[in-house]
C-alpha cells in the first residue's frame, strides 16, 4: 500500500533538496499510488560512510516510508574505473583494484541499515553493477557508445576544466575511461528500471544523462532529485575523507557528539535540514548557538546510537568541556615501555594519525600529559602507571604498565 501524505510528499520534494527535474513529473507519480523504483548508486571507494552519505540515504527513506521501492546501486564495477566528480582541481581520481573494492564495502549494508530497513524485500532491492558490466561484451559497449555524443560530455563543465588544465601544463589528464563514466552510470538506470535517481548537487549532468539513455533505449526518463552537498568539519570544503573533515556513521556516540559541538555556528541551520529529524523553527528559538549545537548533536546522536547514548555523549561532553573534569570512560593503552618518545606514543596509542599529526597538535599546545601541557615533540615520556594524555579537545588515554 502507496502512502500518498501530501505533508510528506512536500518534505520528499523540498527537505534537503536544491533542484529537481521534472518536478511536476514526480509530485504526479508520488500522488498516484503507483510503486516506484527510486535508485540511488553508490561507488565503494571508501569503507566508510559519512553523514554526507546519510543525506540521500535519509532521502531513500522518506520513499521507502511511503512504500516505494529503494534500488541500492553499488558501483563495484564502476569504483575501477573512477568517477572524475568532484576530483577538484583538476585531477584524476585513483582507481581501485577489485580486491579493494570488495574490502570497502564489506561493511556497507551494516552501515547503510543504520537509516534504511534492508531487510524488507518489498521495499528494498540490492544490485551490483557487475551484474552487466561484468558480462558486457567490446560489441555490446561499442553499441551503448554509439547513442552518447562527445559534444554533450565536453559541454561538461567539469571536463572543460580538466581540458584546459591539460592545455596550461601540456600533459594529458582526461582518461578514456573517464570519459565513458557517465554512459556506465546513466547505463545503471536502465538495467534497474529506474522511475527516480537521487544524488548530490554534483552527480546532476551524470543524472540527466540517466534520463536521456533510458528514452534512447525504449524507457520512460526518470525524474532526478538533486540534494544539496554538506560541508565538511572545516567549515569550507565538500564532506570528505580524503580532506579529513568527516563525521562517519561508525564513530562512537561520544565522537559524533563532539565533532557536532565543533562545526561552525554558520552551519547549524544547514546541518540541521540535512541531517536531522527535529524542526528547524523550533531551534531557532533557542538564543545561544551553543546549546543549538547541542540539540543537533544530540539529536543526530540517537539516530545512529540511540536516545540513551545520546543522552550519556551529552553528559560526557559536559563533563569534559563546560565543568572541565575527565571523561568517565578513558581507553587504556599499555606497554611494557619504561620511556617513550612523545610523538611515538600519541601515534601508537591510536591519538594521533601520523607522527606529523602528532606534532602539529603539540605545537599548537594541543598536548595535556596529567594536565601538564607538553611544549616539547621531542620529549621522552618516563611511563607511570594510570598517567593520562589529552590530546586536542576531545581525545583521552590512559597509560597501563604491563
Amino acid at each position: 500500500m502507496i502512502n500518498t501524505n501530501s505533508e510528506k510528499i512536500n518534505e520528499i520534494l523540498s527537505r534537503g533538496v536544491e533542484d529537481i527535474f521534472e518536478k511536476d513529473s514526480l509530485e504526479k507519480k508520488l500522488k498516484s499510488g503507483k510503486q516506484l523504483r527510486v535508485k540511488f548508486g553508490i561507488d565503494p571507494t571508501s569503507p566508510d560512510l559519512h553523514l554526507g552519505h546519510s543525506i540521500p540515504l535519509r532521502k531513500l527513506k522518506q520513499f521507502q516510508d511511503l512504500g516505494h521501492k529503494v534500488v541500492l546501486l553499488i558501483g563495484d564495477f564502476t569504483a575501477t574505473i573512477g568517477d572524475p566528480t568532484g576530483t577538484g582541481k583538476g585531477l584524476t581520481r585513483s582507481v581501485l583494484t577489485e580486491e579493494q573494492v570488495k574490502k570497502n564495502m564489506k561493511d556497507y549494508m551494516k552501515q547503510i541499515s543504520k537509516i534504511l530497513d534492508i531487510k524488507e524485500e518489498s521495499t528494498f532491492e540490492t544490485r551490483y553493477n557487475t551484474e552487466w558490466f561484468g558480462k558486457m561484451t567490446m560489441r555490446d559497449f561499442y553499441s551503448l557508445a554509439r547513442i552518447e555524443y562527445v559534444s554533450q560530455l565536453m559541454a561538461r563543465s567539469m571536463f572543460r576544466e580538466r581540458r584546459e588544465k591539460e592545455k596550461l601544463e601540456k600533459k594529458d589528464l582526461l582518461t578514456l575511461s573517464e570519459f565513458t563514466y557517465p554512459l556506465l552510470q546513466a547505463y545503471d538506470s536502465v538495467m534497474v528500471e529506474a522511475d527516480v535517481e537521487i544524488g548530490g548537487l554534483d552527480q546532476i549532468f551524470n543524472m540527466l544523462n540517466g534520463r536521456k539513455i533510458q528514452e534512447k533505449l525504449g524507457q520512460k526518463p526518470q525524474d532526478v532529485i538533486a540534494l544539496k552537498l554538506l560541508i565538511g568539519l572545516d567549515g569550507v570544503n565538500k564532506m570528505s575523507k580524503s580532506l579529513g573533515n568527516q563525521i562517519v556513521l561508525d564513530d562512537s556516540s561520544s565522537d559524533i557528539y563532539g565533532k557536532i559541538m565543533s562545526i561552525p555556528d554558520n552551519l547549524i541551520f544547514e546541518y540541521l535540514e540535512l541531517l536531522a529529524n527535529i524542526s528547524i523553527e523550533e531551534v531557532k528559538k533557542i538564543p545561544n548557538p551553543r546549546d543549538q549545537k547541542a540539540v543537533l548533536a544530540k539529536e543526530i546522536v540517537k539516530i545512529y546510537h540511540g536516545k540513551k547514548e545520546a543522552q550519556k555523549a551529552e553528559d560526557e561532553f559536559n563533563k569534559t568541556f563546560r565543568d572541565k573534569e575527565m571523561p568517565t570512560d578513558i581507553p587504556v593503552f599499555e606497554t611494557d615501555k619504561k620511556t617513550y618518545p612523545i610523538l611515538d606514543l600519541l601515534f601508537d596509542s591510536g591519538l594521533a594519525e601520523s607522527k606529523n599529526d602528532a606534532k602539529r597538535v603539540i605545537k599548537g599546545g594541543g598536548v595535556e600529559l596529567e594536565s601538564d601541557t607538553v611544549t616539547d615533540w621531542r620529549k621522552e615520556i618516563e611511563i607511570e602507571d594510570d598517567t593520562t594524555i589529552r590530546f586536542g579537545k576531545r581525545k583521552f588515554i590512559k597509560i597501563k604498565k604491563k
